[in-house]
């Protein structure tokens, strides 16, 4: 293609929900994904709070779920180096809720919650 042709000294990247990485992990996985995401120099991602809004409102998590958000959210540790302490808040209590599904091998729940980040970002 032109871009390959032309790509010599150029950053590409996918953005956000709209970029074609994005559009693809919802369709595949494994190697096929791998390919699309090496393709690219970089991958826009929004920080995390702009998602665990969403999956607070509703009644999408339930109980045990909202526990450890409200946990993650307001644990004491270390400051946030990079980002102001809320958005640090909110992207803590996003990590602690995948952490917890993960060691707890609820990976079928981990994808429900990722699926539901990429419909209701795309659709905001």
């Amino acid at each position: 293609s032109k871009l390959n042709e032309l790509r010599e000294g150029l950053l590409i990247g996918s953005g956000c929900a709209d970029g074609e990485v994005f559009l693809e992990a919802r369709s595949k996985e494994g190697q096929e994904l791998t390919n699309v995401i090496n393709f690219y120099d970089y991958v826009e991602v929004q920080p995390p709070e702009c998602y665990i809004h969403l999956l607070q409102t509703g009644d999408f998590l339930n109980e045990e779920e909202l526990e450890i958000v409200r946990w993650g959210r307001n644990a004491k540790g270390t400051k946030a180096k990079h980002a102001d302490i809320v958005t640090y808040r909110f992207a803590t209590s996003l990590e602690c809720l995948l952490g917890y599904l993960y060691y707890d091998k609820k990976e079928e729940r981990i994808n429900e919650i990722m699926n539901f980040i990429f419909d209701n970002y795309e659709n905001n």
